[in-house]
C-alpha cells in the first residue's frame, strides 16, 4: 500500500483506540453490550480491555511512524514470532 493510505488507515484506528481509552478512563466502563466491564465490579476485565486498546494504539503509532519512514517495519519484528 502507499504510505499515505497506511498513514490514514492507522491514523483512524489510533484515533478510535485513543477515544476508547479516554472514554473508558472518564466513565470507568470499558467495552459495550454483553462485554461491558466496570472498573469497580470487574477490575480485571476492565484492565484487560484497556490494555488491549493501549496495545492497538501503540501498534498504530508504530505503523504511522513506519509510513513516514521514521522507523523500521513493526511487522518485520512480529513475523518471527508467528512463523
Amino acid at each position: 500500500m502507499k504510505p499515505i493510505v497506511v498513514f490514514l488507515l492507522f491514523g483512524f484506528l489510533a484515533a478510535c483506540a485513543g477515544y476508547g481509552l479516554h472514554r473508558g478512563s472518564v466513565t470507568g466502563v470499558a467495552g459495550d453490550g454483553m462485554y461491558q466491564f466496570d472498573r469497580e465490579e470487574s477490575p480485571l476485565g476492565y484492565t484487560m480491555v484497556m490494555a488491549g486498546k493501549l496495545t492497538v494504539l501503540i501498534f498504530c503509532l508504530a505503523e504511522i511512524l513506519h509510513a513516514m519512514n521514521l522507523c523500521d517495519d513493526p511487522m518485520a519484528l512480529l513475523r518471527p514470532l508467528f512463523g
